[in-house]
């Protein structure tokens, strides 16, 4: 629908509530002109903006979770799985569709930073940003942290989403550090999850000229836009 746009937010497996709403959305044939997503609803939104998500079972989720439980993996490698399971479709479509992706993440601006979350001290790193953010501490964030819009349209206020990087977007924007082990880069610059500076990317789309935005939450008292 013209100039709506929806924004997903962050929340790991509840991103399962967002399939769901933009499921339902497909079935009764509401699109948007924009989808603003971060995180484990990248994906989802992805696939809602060239109206496949109902060729995608729910089932993706409880396979995720499975691949966890694998000694040796992470959320990483769940990502990964599941990236590569709907690449060919969205990287054979994504780009004609009419219709525009957005994916939040962030950028890690100092090599100090760089170094700490793309190494085995990632981890640690991520469980005191988790508690930090219960606190409103942002310190770390504010200093090292930036956030970027990924998107399928040229803009002078995002980075362009191409062929050659839209793999790396998707695993990027979900990484979170202390459950993520696999290192995520886009063309060659170190990023991670999108939640750590923007979890739900409202006020971003609002920058691009949006004026009706559709918000879609999993902790819609507690999510900060």
């Amino acid at each position: 629908m013209k100039d709506i746009a929806i924004a997903t937010s962050s929340g790991g497996f509840k991103g399962v509530f967002i399939h769901g709403v933009l499921s339902l959305f497909e079935k009764e044939n509401f699109s948007a002109e924009a989808y603003a997503s971060c995180s484990s609803s990248a994906l989802v939104a992805a696939s809602a903006s060239i109206k496949k998500l109902s060729t995608i079972s729910i089932s993706i989720w409880n396979e995720a979770n499975e691949i966890t439980k694998i000694p040796g993996n992470s959320m990483s490698n769940a990502q990964l799985v599941g990236i590569e399971k709907l690449l060919p479709i969205l990287g054979s479509e994504l780009f004609n569709s009419p219709r525009r992706l957005l994916v939040s993440t962030s950028f890690v601006k100092t090599k100090e930073a760089a170094i700490e979350t793309q190494s085995e001290k990632s981890r640690r790193l991520g469980l005191k940003l988790i508690i930090e953010a219960a606190k409103n501490i942002t310190n770390w964030r504010d200093n090292n942290l930036e956030h970027h819009l990924f998107d399928t349209f040229k803009n002078s206020r995002t980075k362009l989403i191409t062929g050659e990087n839209l793999k790396d977007v998707l695993y990027a924007t979900t990484r979170m550090m202390h459950a993520w082990h696999i290192p995520a880069y886009i063309d060659g610059e170190p990023y991670i999850d999108g939640s750590y500076t923007s979890i739900c990317p409202v006020i971003p789309t609002v920058e691009l000229g949006y004026k009706k935005i559709i918000c879609i939450t999993t902790e819609h008292d507690k999510t900060q836009l």
